[in-house]
């Protein structure tokens, strides 16, 4: 009975998963009909082997409505940060699936509802982590658009207030911003710009990564040497001869190379 039913809840959530791929007026009655709040309620249990079949689309689900305004609304007005970290829970689970629709989410909530999503979440470690070569492209290209604009964000905040950059309460991107493994985080970026490949989505990942890279060279000396050390100018280069990478990533690649290359940090605006 125990495997029937789910096996049911399996091919529902599956089924819902695929409605919400049809287009905004099918994900707008689902989100209206209460599914998404059901979903959310499913990822609140702690992840175990006999729910992977659920989970799957289930957070599947969910990064599919997340693209309209109303649905984010809804994650984000429904216990914010519990959605947010159990969805980065989500980015170290089994299935390839499962990650890639984890980090899909985190990536349009982080963009849509930045001053949100950097409220909610824990840490940023489980988004850097996502970018490990375990992980299927699409998801490290959504983790690495996700961080990008974390980091954009973070830098923008220290800019545009830098007196409050040595108070972490007044300004909650700091803590993320300090408790990153950087160091960590570059070697995966790196790795990520070299990715080999002529696909649109191996441009787009190197893309995102070149923009991680320039903002975290951005303001700070240490991250340039580490950077430098382990030849991220090699990995850079490859972002800018790459024909398929579109110009804003070249742009984010030029302006990390300009960042290692010039001996005194030079901090301007967000960037591209």
């Amino acid at each position: 009975t125990c495997s029937f039913l789910q096996l049911s809840r399996s091919k529902a959530a599956f089924y819902l998963w695929q409605l919400a791929l049809k287009g905004k007026k099918k994900r707008a009655e689902l989100v209206q009909g209460g599914v998404l709040t059901s979903a959310l309620g499913a990822i609140e249990l702690s992840p175990k082997d006999e729910e992977t079949q659920v989970r799957a689309p289930t957070i599947g689900l969910i990064s599919s409505l997340c693209v309209d305004d109303a649905a984010r609304a809804t994650v984000m007005g429904h216990r914010n940060a519990a959605v947010v970290n159990q969805l980065m829970a989500n980015l170290s689970y089994c299935t390839p699936c499962t990650v890639a629709s984890a980090a899909r989410a985190l990536a349009v909530l982080a963009k849509e509802e930045t001053e949100g999503f950097l409220r909610a979440a824990h840490s940023l470690n489980p988004v850097a982590s996502c970018l490990n070569e375990d992980n299927s492209l699409a998801a490290r290209t959504e983790a690495a658009s996700c961080l990008a604009t974390c980091l954009k964000a973070h830098l923008g905040k220290i800019q545009q207030y830098p007196h409050l950059s040595k108070n972490p309460q007044a300004l909650p991107s700091i803590l993320l911003y300090q408790g990153l493994k950087k160091k960590n985080a570059m070697t995966l970026l790196c790795r990520l710009c070299q990715e080999a490949g002529m696909s649109a989505l191996h441009a787009l990942a190197k893309e995102k990564a070149a923009a991680c890279l320039f903002y975290l060279t951005q303001t700070e000396a240490e991250l340039k040497r580490q950077l430098e050390q382990m030849k991220g100018i090699e990995a850079l280069a490859c972002v800018l001869v790459d024909p398929f990478c579109a110009l804003i990533g070249k742009a984010h690649a030029a302006g990390a190379l300009y960042n290692l290359l010039t001996p005194e940090l030079r901090p301007g605006g967000p960037g591209p």
